[in-house]
């Protein structure tokens, strides 16, 4: 029979083996991976594993390749948790996963997240303070219970929060500057504003660096297509250009706190691979190279 290997990465250093597994197959019942370990069917780097093996960057984990194994690693993707406190819990959320379950949505990460907070034994209410689109990966922070959801809500709506998101995005933007465009919220005219730097620019497209400012819906897409610089994948508000991701090539970088805590995520394979071909690709000569 062959096997599953899933690479311990460096975020997840010094967890005990069964919390990351759970953490790997959130749709798995917690009984169904401890009896894997009880019965020695989980490897880590070629031996036996027990459930409180720490886990170390690069460690390999192998387990059975297994038809109900394989229908759990489909129903929801990993939880790559970034940081966790007392009072929050931050995740690099995955592209294609909706923050809330929503009509037609399955599978949601604030359901996931619950779920796995209660298998620990945790009993606060998880909540999403603010919320990324579907398409859209990166940072995103949880509070823990109803009085640090307060307080995290409030520090976002003042303004203390510094959100960077990186895009890459159709058309050849200038170098720096600011995206203020009035948006349509619910009927009613909002302003929203965005700062933005430009990295690269090739072929006619450039790779930005966006600090939100304001935090409307869908707020950099539409203000970028509004721009004439359409994010790249985005069916929506942008334009298709394959062989890149067919989703949005739109990622939340970084969250700086109120309280000076950075948290950052790093990008998911699909862009790093998406990145490294565009940036390899052949130049018309009329962008510019890397300038950060």
């Amino acid at each position: 029979m062959g096997a599953m290997e899933r690479i311990v990465d460096s975020l997840d250093t010094g967890l005990p083996l069964s919390e990351w597994l759970q953490r790997q197959f959130p749709a798995a019942p917690a009984g169904y991976l401890r009896q894997l370990l009880r019965k020695g069917r989980i490897l880590a780097d070629g031996r036996v594993a027990e459930a409180d093996l720490p886990t170390r960057r690069g460690m390999r984990v192998r387990l059975p390749d297994s038809r109900r194994l394989r229908e759990i690693a489909e129903l929801a993707p990993a939880l790559s948790i970034l940081r966790e406190t007392d009072d929050w819990l931050a995740v690099n959320k995955p592209a294609g996963l909706a923050v809330h379950r929503t009509a037609g949505v399955d599978t949601d990460l604030t359901s996931l997240l619950r779920q796995l907070v209660r298998r620990r034994g945790d009993r606060y209410r998880l909540s999403p303070v603010h919320r990324l689109d579907r398409g859209t990966s990166g940072v995103i922070l949880f509070a823990k219970g109803h009085q640090a959801a307060g307080r995290l809500g409030k520090s976002l709506m003042a303004g203390l929060w510094r959100k960077t998101y990186l895009a890459l995005a159709a058309g050849l933007a200038p170098p720096g500057g600011t995206l203020d465009q009035p948006l349509p919220i619910r009927g009613k005219i909002r302003p929203s504003r965005a700062r933005f730097r430009r990295l690269a620019s090739r072929n006619g497209q450039s790779l930005l660096l966006l600090e939100l400012e304001t935090g409307r819906t869908h707020q950099l897409r539409r203000q970028l297509a509004a721009a004439g610089w359409p994010i790249l994948g985005d069916r929506r508000y942008g334009v298709d250009a394959p062989p890149l991701p067919p989703r949005p090539f739109l990622h939340c970088l970084r969250i700086e706190l109120e309280d000076g805590q950075t948290l950052t995520a790093p990008l998911p394979r699909e862009l790093r691979d998406g990145l490294r071909q565009w940036l390899a690709s052949p130049d018309d000569g009329k962008g510019t190279g890397p300038t950060a």
